[in-house]
């Protein structure tokens, strides 16, 4: 009896050790499961966020083609209103949700765009400068701001086109009359100035980066390039033109060109114009900017849109065209008629100079 007794109770020991046993293992594997799952959910929450990134970023990248390949469209935008530029998109097993667009006075865009993948969703903020934004007008965009006196005569009609400047101007002492609003990242003190509106502490963006060898390749490839000083005179241009050296330009042209040099633009002495047969559609961009050029018109009367490191009117010159010019001559006397709808004319030849400059591209605040 005291030995079937002894082997009744190992035996519920066994059973009770077995049960325990049995217990912990499936505790553990449960808790094994719960790792797994979590462990998953996290990968896929994570693969979410990241796939809903990709999406936001290729909503951005579409608007930033729309810019590219039709910049008469950015043109026509009204300045400060916020536009829709698509919506509703799938995009590689996402969606995205919203692109939105805005632009600002003075040549900044912003790109916001939503994607989602799954339950998540991102936000991207891209903000860039338009390079022909800047050349809608006047815009004075030095390396740092600049202390500039306004001493001569100088008028500016913008025909709905900013002035921008960067830096603190002093009207006070010239013959000044700005049919246009004017954008200065330090003060402006126009006190018996004629100025339309004044935009004071605004941030304005650099002058563009400009790649000189892209056009001297181009000129090349079309049998345009040109060393030493040249000079142009009437007659038809195409295409893009490059002098490595300093051009003297004046005369009536037709056709819609680039002319490049690496020295200096001059209209020669003697009150000669550089006119267009029949603007926009015959138009020229003249471009120096080259940190050590000039373009000076003297007395003239030009038909045409000015890049430029340096520009001057040394008597009474007269421009019909826009401005993009690190600095000029406050001097002398100069009556500027800005044409803001002459680029979308030029974008059929300025295509493939570089358009857009992006200056910041990364999550942003949500659109919803």
């Amino acid at each position: 009896m005291v030995n079937c007794k002894q082997r009744c109770k190992e035996s519920g020991q066994i059973i009770l050790l077995v049960v325990m046993v049995t217990a912990i293992i499936f505790l553990l594997g449960m808790a094994s499961v719960t790792v797994v799952t979590s462990g998953l959910r996290n990968t896929m929450e994570e693969r979410d966020q990241m796939q809903s990134y990709y999406v936001a970023e290729a909503g951005a990248e579409l608007a930033l083609a729309r810019i590219q390949d039709n910049p008469a469209w950015l043109e026509g935008l009204q300045a400060g209103n916020e536009v829709e530029v698509l919506a509703s998109q799938p995009y590689a097993g996402g969606s995205i949700v919203r692109v939105t667009l805005t632009k600002d006075q003075v040549g900044r865009v912003t790109i916001i765009s939503k994607g989602k993948f799954g339950a998540a969703n991102k936000t991207v903020r891209v903000s860039l400068t338009v390079t022909s934004e800047l050349l809608r007008g006047f815009s004075v965009l030095p390396g740092s701001p600049v202390n500039k006196k306004i001493t001569g005569n100088f008028n500016v009609v913008g025909n709905g086109a900013p002035v921008i400047l960067n830096g603190s101007y002093d009207f006070k002492s010239g013959a000044i009359d700005i049919k246009a609003p004017v954008y200065a990242s330090g003060t402006v003190a126009y006190k018996n100035a004629d100025i339309q509106e004044v935009h004071e502490k605004y941030p304005v963006p650099s002058f563009p980066e400009i790649n000189l060898d892209w056009y001297k390749k181009e000129a090349q490839k079309a049998g345009h390039y040109y060393t030493g000083s040249q000079t142009f005179g009437s007659g038809t241009y195409n295409g893009i033109y490059f002098v490595d050296g300093n051009i003297t330009i004046s005369g009536t042209y037709t056709g819609r060109a680039v002319i490049v040099a690496s020295g200096n633009i001059n209209l020669p002495n003697g009150n000669k114009n550089l006119k267009a047969a029949s603007p926009p559609d015959d138009l020229l961009v003249l471009m120096a900017p080259g940190l050590n050029s000039t373009i000076d018109i003297n007395n003239g009367d030009v038909d045409t849109l000015i890049i430029a490191n340096y520009f001057t009117a040394k008597g009474n010159g007269q421009v019909n065209g826009n401005l993009l010019v690190r600095d000029f001559d406050a001097n002398g006397n100069i009556d500027i008629y800005c044409h803001p709808d002459w680029i979308a004319a030029a974008s059929t030849f300025l295509k493939d100079i570089k358009s857009t400059e992006i200056t910041s591209w990364g999550e942003g605040a949500s659109i919803l």
